[in-house]
C-alpha cells in the first residue's frame, strides 16, 4: 500500500519537474542571448569594427609593372581607384580580365551583342583619359571565381615577366585577394590596394555591407580550408 502511494506521488511530481526543466532552459537561453547582444548594443564600434577591418588589406602603392582591377562587386569604385594610381604614376599599364562567358546560353538571336565586363571597363578607363595603349585585357572567359581569375592574371604576369603587380579590389574583398595570390603566385610580388576602405569602418550601419562581410567570411573559410588541405 505504501509503495503504491509513493509511486503515485512520484508520477504526480514528474510533470512538475519536466516543466521546471523547460523553464530553466528558456531562462538560460534568454540570459545567454542578452549577455551576447548587450555588449554589441552598447559597444558596437569596439566589437564590430575589428570584424570588418580584418577583411581589409590596403598597402601603400609602389611602382609596379601593372595595375590589376579585379572584376565583380561594385566595379566602379575599383576603376576609380585604379585610375588614381595610374595618374599618380605607379604604373603605366592597367590590366583586367575579360570576364566569364556563359557558353551554355541557347537561342541567342543572330547579331545579338551583350557588353562584356572588359568592354565596360575599357570605356570607363578611356573616359578617364587612360591611354588606350596602356590598357591590357587578359582572357578570363573560363574564370568563375576570384581564384580562377587571379590564376589567369598570374599566368599573364609570368608570360610578360612582370615582377610586381598592384591588385585593386573592393575593401572587403582584399584580404581574400591577398591570400589567394600568395597561394597561386608566390613568385610574383603583389601590392594589394583597397578601393574606398573607409566604407568598412562602420559597416554594420550600411544595409549593403553586412552581406558583403558575411559572404567574405564564408569565402575565406573556403580558402583557408584549401590551405589546410594542401598540407596533407
Amino acid at each position: 500500500m505504501g509503495y503504491h502511494l509513493r509511486s503515485a506521488a512520484a508520477q504526480r511530481e514528474q510533470p512538475v519537474k519536466q516543466g521546471g526543466g523547460v523553464l530553466a532552459f528558456i531562462f538560460t537561453f534568454l540570459l545567454g542571448s542578452l549577455l551576447i547582444v548587450i555588449p554589441f548594443l552598447f559597444w558596437p564600434k569596439t566589437l564590430l569594427q575589428p570584424v570588418g577591418n580584418y577583411l581589409v588589406v590596403d598597402q601603400p602603392p609602389i611602382p609596379s609593372s601593372a595595375i590589376v582591377i579585379l572584376l565583380g562587386g561594385e566595379s566602379a569604385e575599383r576603376v576609380v581607384k585604379a585610375v588614381a594610381l595610374y595618374r599618380e604614376g605607379h604604373s603605366d599599364r592597367v590590366v583586367f580580365g575579360s570576364g566569364f562567358v556563359d557558353r551554355t546560353l541557347t537561342n541567342v538571336p543572330q547579331g545579338f551583342v551583350w557588353p562584356t565586363a572588359s568592354s565596360i571597363l575599357r570605356i570607363a578607363l578611356e573616359s578617364a583619359l587612360v591611354n588606350s595603349g596602356d590598357i591590357v585585357t587578359v582572357n578570363t572567359e573560363d574564370a568563375f571565381d576570384t581564384s580562377s581569375e587571379l590564376e589567369a592574371i598570374a599566368a599573364k604576369a609570368r608570360e610578360e615577366a612582370w615582377p610586381r603587380v598592384i591588385l585593386v579590389s573592393s575593401a572587403t574583398h582584399t584580404k581574400r585577394v591577398q591570400i589567394i595570390w600568395e597561394r597561386i603566385a608566390p613568385d610574383i610580388s603583389a601590392v594589394v590596394v583597397a578601393a574606398r576602405p573607409e566604407r568598412v569602418q562602420n559597416w554594420w550601419l550600411d544595409s549593403r555591407i553586412p552581406r558583403e562581410v558575411a559572404y567574405e567570411y564564408g569565402a575565406l573559410l573556403k580558402e583557408y580550408s584549401r590551405r589546410i588541405a594542401r598540407k596533407f
